[in-house]
């Protein structure tokens, strides 16, 4: 496996490719039925020009309009209360453990699905509810979909250390990757930022999607269709789930409002399951659709769809979707369970990760190459502990033994780059 090292300064001199959720899920995904019909993609291709096109901001400037979320009623609580020196050790690690350049690996292509709670009534982009990290493996033919859960304890660039959550609503989308590629080491190809009130108007096309609900998942979710109406989310009320749950066909509203469930279970872990459980029946059900419901999802969700990704690329990437559909999902979960701890911050619980453990697994997951028929051991450690072609000046740069890794050049940064899956 190839890896190559890109330190933070040079990754700010590439061109990023980015798409928005709706492009990989609806005009990706949903076009897998028709892959033998030139007509069809051109079809898909030209309605993406009702998209808006943007390009990412060189420097994501902070917005001061942000609503920093209040703290918690202590018997709300499940963190243990730390003293200050206590703190002071938490982040004087996640100083440390803050990368000193991105791993970029030629077959793996990490894209960040995020969903929002943002309204129109906002001057700021909203929390992260959902945060998704798609890793596409190209050796393994895997696809990883691993959540973030909201609450860990990471650096904001030029903010501070919270939640993870709040880079977006600190400065959107390119705030949330910087924040992810810093504590977290990789290089994200794409990103894909989205109000999941847009995936209501899908699933409905899609005729809704199969889903086991328990009568507790019922209760909440219920709750939160009443929230969702009294706060204008939707215009219609009484969309309710039967009480004595099972296994049943969700409406959009329905699929939102699982999606949403946190205090069922254990807690934001079991949400983050749910969530993934949604997205794994969407793509599913969209193996499936009519040329009529694809029409329909088109021209009634591309308006609403921003991302800068550049047309020829984006249309590589709609050629590619019947190969990608064809990939085994694996679902994860950050932090890991048995390498975080839950501690009182500021009067939030914040979850605050193993940090060397965790990266060393996590790479392992995403760049594993199991058509090798192994896994890749101790992969791409932050420690030049082995010999590798690891530059003095990045002491922290991943290194996988038996592996080619290289620290990218000014002039090999100049260089073309692989597109990503599709390559």
């Amino acid at each position: 496996m190839d890896i190559k090292i890109l330190t933070n300064e040079e990754k700010k001199k590439t061109t990023k490719r980015r798409i928005q959720i709706a492009v990989l899920s609806v005009c990706i995904v949903l076009c897998c039925l028709f892959s033998g019909s030139i007509a069809v993609y051109l079809y898909i291709f030209s309605s993406l020009d009702k998209m808006n096109y943007v390009e990412d901001p060189v420097d994501v400037v902070i917005n001061p309009h942000v609503e920093i979320e209040e703290q918690k009623n202590p018997d709300e609580l499940e963190g243990s209360s730390i003293d200050s020196i206590e703190q002071q050790k938490i982040d004087q690690a996640l100083q440390e453990n803050l990368s000193k350049g991105l791993v970029y690996n030629s077959h793996v292509t990490n894209i960040l699905l995020v969903g929002t709670d943002w309204r129109v009534d906002y001057d700021w982009a909203g929390n992260s509810d959902s945060m998704i990290l798609v890793s596409i493996n190209n050796n393994t033919h895997e696809i990883v979909l691993t959540s973030i859960m909201r609450d860990t304890y990471v650096t904001i660039p030029d903010y501070g250390n919270y939640k993870i959550n709040l880079a977006h609503a600190l400065g959107g989308a390119p705030k949330l990757v910087e924040t992810i590629e810093a504590n977290f080491g990789i290089d994200i190809s794409y990103y894909a930022s989205v109000n999941f009130n847009s995936f209501i108007s899908i699933i409905d096309i899609m005729g809704g999607i199969p889903m086991y609900v328990s009568p507790e998942e019922v209760r909440v979710a219920n709750q939160y269709i009443d929230d969702m109406y009294d706060e204008g989310d939707i215009t219609e009320h009484g969309d309710y789930l039967p009480e004595e749950g099972g296994n049943l066909y969700l409406t959009g509203t329905q699929a939102l409002a699982f999606s949403r469930i946190r205090y069922v279970g254990n807690s934001d872990y079991e949400r983050t399951e749910r969530q993934r459980r949604v997205l794994e029946e969407v793509v599913a059900k969209a193996k499936k659709l009519s040329f009529g419901q694809l029409h329909r999802i088109i021209n009634e969700v591309t308006p609403y769809i921003t991302h800068n990704i550049p047309s020829q690329e984006l249309m590589n990437l709609v050629l590619m979707a019947p190969t990608l559909l064809g990939y085994e999902l694996i679902s994860d979960r950050l932090p890991y369970d048995d390498m975080y701890q839950i501690v009182i911050i500021n009067g939030q619980d914040m979850l605050i990760p193993d940090w060397p453990s965790t990266i060393e697994r996590f790479y392992g997951t995403i760049y594993r190459n199991v058509s090798e028929e192994e896994k890749v051991e101790d992969a791409l450690k932050r420690e030049s502990e082995t010999e590798t072609q690891i530059q003095p000046q990045d002491p922290m740069a991943p290194t996988v033994e038996g592996q080619t890794i290289q620290v990218l050049s000014e002039e090999q940064m100049e260089a073309p780059v692989p597109e990503g899956p599709y390559q």
